[in-house]
């Protein structure tokens, strides 16, 4: 269950930063930005 959950936030913030990349053209503040979910995979 775990696994399959990771699996989701992997492709989740794949597909987000590939957006944002796309949007921003590669914004110089894309790299200090920390997903939420690091924060949650932290607490476990």
């Amino acid at each position: 269950m775990f696994s399959l959950l990771l699996l989701n936030l992997e492709e989740y913030y794949f597909e987000q930063h590939t957006a944002n990349h796309i949007i921003n053209k590669g914004c110089r503040d894309e790299r200090y930005k920390t997903p939420k979910y690091i924060h949650l995979l932290e607490s476990f």
